[in-house]
């Protein structure tokens, strides 16, 4: 069966027919995800494919071709090597004697050599002809021809670091082989194995580099396979081999993991006495695996600090003061100030009743639906108080209401309204709540007669002269340009609520959960620069280009018992001399926080990475090892920005709005 995994770094899958390879090759060119490895080997269910791809956006010519017979590899060989194309790997596997595939990647030949179907003996001899002419192997595979074994090798006149290579070894004793090379400095470069008759033979690569310290596995069920390539990437590790073989009890799986190399680079400036902050976003982001990150900083008016920060591989891009970046959560802040608004506008009342703005008044299971307020919507004191948050429940409302996915916002109020109980009476009990920011989101579009992001754009953002934030769509191949790159360690993939039928093939990021949907509680996009300029609107509240003096003292002191004390109309409050008002988001790779301190201090954090992400493995049949139970340090943003805060002892006067708006 096949098993695919992915991240936005790279893509990998085992198991696949021919046409499941073809179909999961087409869909992750569609998102560019490159080839960088094909193998093709037997299993217990016959021939399989198992393949690397890596993400990136620049172009490349490459060329897959599966099935053919030697002579007809020969001629595919030739012909291509004619057209400018290089082999990278080659396979073969025992279908009618002998099957061969092999990926080309344009790029000049002159240097290299290839050989296929050579016997043990016949491969040693090119081996040493080769290795005598300057030639060093950077590629083998080994397959069962069904009668013997059989070797196919590509050599390289500019392969680095000193090397070693086995062919027909015995797996029983290739552990020893690996431990030998491995104390002398070696690490397994590539790993290739197949079973003729009752024993299964391992062909293999090391070599010697420095700062090569790769991570390597074999003789894998899939269980453990699944579980180890989830533990390569929480721990930032990419795989450069990958393959399936059959050996005693069945299928066995092999894999090779590098560190992903990284180089941090900042972009954008700062003015001076602003180090807390600038050494602050470094030292977090690298204790806490974050590879992307934007901060923004003003002051009394004036905008002091805009950078953008990347711990970053070659694949990257890097990140700059107006990359933008989903906010998560702090999309309430934006969605309670549309409330408020409306509200200034004469449009709404914090009184209104949600199911007279919406029109269910007849039609819900629980009756005291019918007295829950704009206003208990805004302080999540609206009753709900549920064990599974409906925003995230696709897949069982679309079933219960016998309708397809992508399900919508009218989807999920119907089926919340006229399926469920209140778990409390409204006004009597505190319960964060999405689904109720949701409906906000809804009755915005009721009350003002526009979609929901049309009026905060026209209404908030660009009185403020920005223009970048939007809302975020959900596949990966739709990110935004100058959209980062969210860094989440999950491998495991998930059905893609956003089509019909879908198989399990989207990443926990870009598919699983309903962007469109989360609009109003969790799916605005936006640069730090942009969190600031917002923030900012309200330094003094008689001046504010968006509300008026009443409204902002409204939006950011509000309160509503039984609400938390520190909740405000979508804000976060926290009273003293300044007094402060921010709001956070965590989600699957975001963490964010738009801050703002009523002496004219404003920040906007965004990390690409969420906080504290355990590791969590799919398959419960292969048992955590203790070093599993390692989790990257909690953070908070919140008081990162207060102690970063804390540590300026003199402002800077520059000010870089004009550069930004």
């Amino acid at each position: 069966m096949a098993y695919h995994s992915q991240v936005p770094l790279y893509a990998c899958s085992v198991g696949m027919t021919l046409s499941e390879f073809l179909s999961r090759s087409s869909q992750l060119a569609s998102q560019h995800y490159w080839p960088v490895q094909v193998v093709s080997y037997d299993d217990s269910a016959g021939s399989r494919y198992a393949a690397i791809w890596i993400q990136n956006l620049r172009s490349a010519l490459a060329t897959i071709q599966t099935g053919l017979s030697s002579s007809a590899y020969q001629q595919k060989f030739d012909d291509l090597n004619q057209q400018g194309y290089k082999l990278l790997c080659v396979s073969g596997v025992s279908a009618g004697g002998s099957e061969y595939s092999g990926l080309w990647q344009d790029g000049g030949w002159k240097g290299f050599t290839a050989r296929h179907g050579l016997s043990a003996n016949d491969y040693q001899s090119e081996f040493d002809k080769l290795s005598a002419d300057g030639y060093q192997l950077i590629w083998v595979n080994g397959h069962s021809n069904g009668i013997t074994s059989s070797y196919s090798g590509i050599w390289s006149k500019f392969a680095s670091g000193a090397r070693h290579a086995h062919h027909n070894l015995p797996i029983s004793e290739y552990q020893g082989v690996y431990d030998a090379y491995k104390a002398d400095g070696y690490g397994i470069a590539q790993f290739s194995a197949h079973r003729v008759k009752s024993t299964t033979y391992v062909a293999a690569i090391w070599i010697k580099q420095d700062g090569y310290n790769p991570a390597a596995r074999h003789s894998m069920t899939e269980c453990q396979l699944q579980n180890e390539l989830e533990r390569q990437a929480f721990n930032d590790y990419r795989p450069i081999c990958i393959t399936g073989y059959l050996d005693s009890g069945g299928t066995k799986y092999a894999g090779i993991w590098v560190k992903n190399s990284r180089s941090f680079l900042k972009q954008g400036r700062m003015g001076s006495g602003l180090d807390s902050f600038d050494t602050g976003v470094k030292d977090q982001m690298l204790a806490g695996g974050i590879t992307a990150a934007s901060l923004a900083v003003s002051y009394q008016g004036r905008l002091v600090m805009a950078r953008g920060y990347g711990n970053l591989t070659a694949e990257e891009e890097p990140v700059s003061p107006t990359s933008i970046f989903r906010v998560a959560s702090v999309s309430k802040a934006i969605t309670g100030t549309a409330i408020v608004k409306l509200i200034e506008q004469g449009k709404l009342d914090y009184n209104d009743k949600l199911v007279d703005l919406l029109g269910w008044q007849d039609a819900v299971k629980d009756n005291r639906l019918k007295s829950v307020t704009v206003d208990q919507l805004l302080h999540h004191v609206s009753g709900w108080d549920p064990s599974v948050d409906p925003m995230f429940n696709d897949q069982t409302i679309a079933s219960d209401l016998k309708i397809s996915l992508p399900i919508t916002q009218e989807s999920i109020f119907r089926w919340f309204a006229t399926t469920q109980m209140l778990d409390h009476a409204p006004g009597t009990f505190y319960s964060y709540s999405n689904y109720g920011f949701m409906l906000l989101g809804m009755i915005i579009e009721r009350v003002a007669g526009q979609e929901y992001e049309d009026f905060v754009s026209e209404n908030l953002l660009l009185p403020l002269d920005i223009r970048r934030m939007r809302l975020a769509r959900t596949e990966f191949a739709g990110r935004w340009p100058g959209e980062v790159t969210y860094h989440h360690p999950r491998t495991v993939l998930f059905r893609n609520v956003m089509e019909k039928d879908s198989p399990a093939d989207a990443m926990e990021m870009h598919g699983r959960y309903n962007f469109v949907n989360m609009a109003a509680h969790g799916s605005w996009v936006a640069s730090a620069v942009d969190l600031v300029k917002f923030a900012s609107a309200f330094d003094n509240a008689a001046t504010c280009p968006i509300l008026n003096a009443s409204s902002v003292n409204s939006l950011l002191g509000r309160t509503l018992p039984p609400a938390a004390a520190n909740d405000t109309c979508g804000w976060s409050y926290k009273a003293g001399s300044p007094s402060e008002n921010y709001k956070t988001g965590n989600f699957h790779g975001t963490g964010a926080i738009m801050y703002h301190r009523s002496d004219g201090i404003n920040v906007g954090l965004i990390f690409n990475r969420t906080t504290a992400e355990p590791l969590s493995l799919p398959c419960g049949e292969d048992p955590p090892a203790t070093a599993d139970s390692k989790t990257p340090l909690a953070w908070n943003t919140f008081t990162l920005v207060r102690s970063w805060i804390a540590g300026v002892k003199t402002w800077p006067s520059l000010d870089m709005w004009s550069e930004f708006f």
